[in-house]
């Protein structure tokens, strides 16, 4: 059997080499990408936006080192949101677009949900004469998903769109800027959660606009910027599929854990007394299985980030550079793929566990730090 301490070592210096191949990546895409100065404000915030990630996980692991379980874990749930976000940031080319129509029936004396029915039928058998025979003067309905009631005088039109595109490029084939870009730069958490507060908002000279402009954010929030949209929108863009989506609420649920008070933060981290200058202290009690989850966590995050960014610049770029650096970033970072993340295949631990279930398929763990006590347990000695 394998030495755990072996382990923790090539950890450590995967770690190390991540960082050195986040300079290289910035190094690489500075020789080569095809703007002038003038496009810097772009591109350097995508590297901006992956140094938080970075940044983040090298604080988490010196929270890690000093047995700092609880706030690490919770920084990992932030940190796996903001590269759900980067991702879509980047390269989500794709996007829903919602548009809300208000219904004034023609006859004052008219309710307004019949008046909204029969403009909403229409719309619908029309959406169906488009998708069927894709008669020209019905092209508005080409990027058209579905079309649904909303309140009692209000159509809501679901439309896919895609990034933005130069004016002259009328093929859509090259650089783009994703939805996400401007959503990003116009979501206001303070209006989604705070300013229409009823003791705030009393104050205001302006509620009806403040709770308009709230509505909007609370939309903007819970369609593209929530947990569950974020997800959403990487199925949207082909980032994953169902069973990655699984594995990753897996993640997120058992981070969650430590976000959120929850009888299983409590079970995990164990309290112990100590004592230094005469001062009764507490700390958590060193685990050796969960500080190896962190530090697994911090190498995929870090992978993850990776691939990312160098995918986006090397679009970005004159010539292609990413093959040779996507390898050794996968190389580096092959002595964490005992946690079977998000893009990695099952171990022969995680195969043989399909065997003694008796299952057609490898089934995937719900719970990361029992299944990973059970690998150790298989695979090392301490």
């Amino acid at each position: 059997m394998a030495n755990l301490t072996e382990l923790f070592d090539k950890i450590e210096l995967a770690f190390s080499n991540n960082l050195l191949l986040f300079d290289e990546v910035e190094k690489k895409f500075k020789e080569n990408h095809k703007y002038s100065d003038s496009w810097s404000s772009s591109w350097s915030d995508y590297i901006l936006q992956s140094n938080i990630s970075f940044t983040n996980l090298k604080t988490i692991k010196y929270l890690n080192d000093r047995k700092e379980y609880s706030v690490a874990l919770s920084s990992l749930r932030s940190v796996l949101e903001h590269l759900l976000f980067l991702k879509l940031y980047l390269s989500g080319i794709k996007s829903y677009k919602y548009e809300v129509y208000r219904i004034k029936p023609k006859d004052k004396d008219s309710l307004n949900p019949i008046s909204r029915n029969i403009t909403l039928n229409r719309w619908r058998d029309e959406l169906k004469q488009w998708n069927k025979n894709k008669e020209s003067k019905l092209k508005n309905y080409s990027d058209v998903v579905c079309i649904s009631d909303k309140n009692d005088d209000e159509i809501l039109v679901k439309r896919l769109i895609v990034g933005l595109y130069e004016t002259n490029d009328t093929d859509e084939k090259g650089d783009y800027i994703p939805h996400y870009c401007f959503l990003f730069d116009n979501y206001d958490p303070f209006s989604n959660f705070v300013s229409s507060l009823p003791t705030i908002i009393k104050n205001s000279h302006f509620p009806e606009t403040i709770k308009k402009q709230s509505k909007i954010n609370k939309d903007i929030y819970h369609r593209y910027f929530s947990f569950k949209a974020l997800i959403s929108n990487w199925k949207l863009n082909d980032f994953i599929n169902s069973h990655q989506e699984d594995m990753f609420l897996v993640h997120y649920n058992f981070l969650s854990f430590f976000v959120h008070p929850t009888r299983e933060q409590t079970k995990i981290l164990a309290l112990e007394q100590k004592f230094y200058s005469s001062k009764n202290l507490f700390e958590y009690r060193k685990d050796g299985v969960l500080s190896l989850l962190i530090y697994l966590y911090v190498l995929k995050m870090q992978q993850l980030c990776l691939n990312i960014l160098i995918s986006k610049l090397d679009e970005l770029s004159e010539n292609s550079w990413a093959d040779d650096v996507l390898s050794k970033l996968d190389e580096n970072n092959a002595v964490a793929d005992c946690l079977w993340f998000i893009y990695d295949e099952p171990t022969e631990f995680d195969v043989g566990r399909r065997v003694i279930k008796k299952t057609k398929i490898i089934p995937y763990y719900t719970d990361p730090l029992d299944r990973l006590r059970n690998y150790v347990n298989f695979n090392y000695k301490y």
